[in-house]
C-alpha cells in the first residue's frame, strides 16, 4: 500500500517535469496536486501501518503498481490500463485528469 503511493508520487512528478504543449500550465498544476495528495496518502498510510504494530514499507520495488515504461509527453499512454486507479485509490480503471 505504502509503496504503491510512493510509485504513484513518483509518477505524477514524473508527469509534471515532462508535460509538454499549449495546455502545460494546466496540466502541471494538476499533477504537482496530484503529487502532493499522494505524499499525504501515503503518510497517513504509514502512520496507520505503524499504529498497528507493522512496518511501512516505503520501496518502489515492492509495489503492486511496477513501473512502466516511460515516454518523452506526459500522457496515458506512459501507465498500463488501471494504473491510474490504482494511483486514485479506485477499482476501476480511471482516465487521467
Amino acid at each position: 500500500m505504502v509503496a504503491t503511493e510512493v510509485v504513484c508520487r513518483l509518477r505524477y512528478s514524473r508527469h509534471t517535469v515532462s508535460a509538454t504543449g499549449i495546455d502545460r500550465a494546466r496540466v502541471t498544476a494538476e499533477f504537482t496536486e496530484h503529487a502532493a495528495e499522494e505524499i499525504q496518502h501515503t503518510m497517513r498510510a504509514a502512520e496507520r501501518i505503524a499504529q498497528l504494530g507493522g512496518e511501512p514499507d516505503f520501496d518502489p520495488a515492492t509495489s503492486s503498481s511496477a513501473p512502466t515504461p516511460t515516454t518523452p509527453h506526459a500522457s496515458r499512454s506512459t501507465l498500463r490500463p488501471g494504473d491510474w486507479a490504482a494511483c486514485r485509490g479506485n477499482s476501476q480503471t480511471a482516465a487521467p485528469p
